[in-house]
């Protein structure tokens, strides 16, 4: 099965209602926040979800609460990603894609990251991500 039968196929399956979709998403965070990775992180990193995605900003509250550092991700020429401390100061531009992005904060570099958490539209069993767009290489 070629990737973009994946991908449909499993965005069909993403379109559930808003309540079961607030409660899967609660047990994930709950699921999430149980682990020893989870725990033993100070630094952690997610995307800003876009709307069929899971949606990350309750991993975010879950790690604010819980006294941790978020950062998210920015996007620069030639494919590349650098990650940015998101928290109550932090302002946001819409890429041409459509994705959320920081245009101030503290530069994490990724040996700063404890936990970086990637949703995806599926994966593959050896842990490869099928997302919505191009692959981006993540800046040290």
């Amino acid at each position: 099965m070629d990737k973009l039968t994946v991908r449909s196929r499993h965005l069909e399956l993403m379109t559930i209602s808003t309540a079961n979709r607030q409660n899967e998403e609660a047990a994930l965070v709950d699921k999430l926040t149980a682990t020893s990775a989870w725990q033993t992180a100070q630094v952690i990193a997610t995307t800003m979800s876009q709307s069929m995605e899971l949606q990350t900003k309750p991993i975010c509250q879950a790690a604010w609460q819980a006294k941790k550092i978020v950062v998210v991700p920015k996007t620069f020429p030639h494919r590349q990603m650098k990650f940015y401390q998101y928290d109550q100061e932090t302002r946001f531009e819409q890429t041409k894609f459509g994705v959320m992005e920081p245009i101030n904060g503290r530069f994490y570099p990724t040996n700063q990251i404890d936990l970086m958490i990637v949703p995806g539209v599926a994966f593959t069993q050896q842990g490869k991500r099928l997302g919505f767009v191009g692959a981006f290489m993540i800046v040290i």
